[in-house]
């Protein structure tokens, strides 16, 4: 590092064009970058690393949104397996749902329980995969256990930074849709039992 004054004396007299200041970390960066300009000259600009890398961050963002594009499908795929699950349950159990009809369960009994198995089943694997994410994340940013070509990017390791708003609005996908089709599943699986299974 070398004082404005020296560099004055070293440029003749003339201020320089550019000076880069390094700190000790990213964050400290951008703390001094705010409290910069009331030191420069009127008309001067200053360029963060977060300025330098805004093409890197785009594309992590991009990425970041076509990722949970990506989970939403996978995630909708197993809705679709939930449904076909319970459709399966009811298929097998017909005989035991008809027991229950004739023994006074109504319709709207039947479907709750359904709908409870189905949720039972969407909000443990909801749970358990948020979990399993959250943990992976966590371990592989203390560890730094994937490693980026050095010279390329300014760290050499690849951050994981779990945020709490995307966890939720994929937990979120995931409920919303485990509802939805455990609510069909029951539709379908109560809406016609005859009493004819019960004579089988």
């Amino acid at each position: 590092a070398l004082p404005l004054e020296r560099a004055e004396i070293l440029l003749g007299g003339k201020r320089p064009l550019r000076l880069e200041v390094a700190t000790n970390d990213l964050d400290g960066a951008l703390d001094l970058a705010a409290r910069l300009p009331r030191r420069l000259p009127e008309g001067s600009r200053i360029e963060t690393w977060r300025d330098l890398n805004r093409p890197l961050f785009l594309a992590l963002a991009l990425e970041r949104t076509v990722l949970f594009l990506a989970v939403s499908l996978i995630v909708a795929v197993a809705a679709i397996a939930l449904f076909s699950d319970l459709q399966l349950v009811a298929a097998t159990k017909r005989r035991e749902l008809a027991l229950l009809t004739a023994m006074g369960a109504g319709t709207p009994a039947l479907r709750r329980a359904f709908l409870l198995l189905g949720l039972l089943l969407g909000g443990l694997g909801a749970a358990a995969g948020g979990t399993l994410g959250w943990v992976a994340a966590v371990v592989l940013d203390r560890t730094h256990a994937v490693h980026v070509q050095h010279g390329v990017v300014l760290f050499d390791s690849l951050p994981f930074h779990v945020r709490p708003g995307d966890v939720l609005a994929v937990v979120g996908v995931t409920v919303g849709l485990t509802v939805l089709c455990s609510f069909l599943a029951a539709t379908r699986a109560v809406g016609a039992l005859p009493i004819e299974d019960l004579r089988r």
